[in-house]
């Protein structure tokens, strides 16, 4: 049950990290989900598209 609920948390964060920084969420989500701490640090350096 746990191995389920670590990467849908940090999938959610992605997510909502994503779009705040107005990227790609689906994309986002799916990075973070899959490797929770290294898609959280790659998503820390990416660059925001929002004016």
């Amino acid at each position: 049950m746990v191995i389920l609920v670590i990467p849908l948390i940090f999938g959610v964060i992605g997510g909502f990290w994503a779009n705040a920084k107005g990227l790609n969420v689906a994309l986002w989500a799916i990075v973070c989900g899959l490797l929770p701490i290294i898609g959280l640090i790659l998503l820390a350096f990416q660059k925001s598209t929002k004016a």
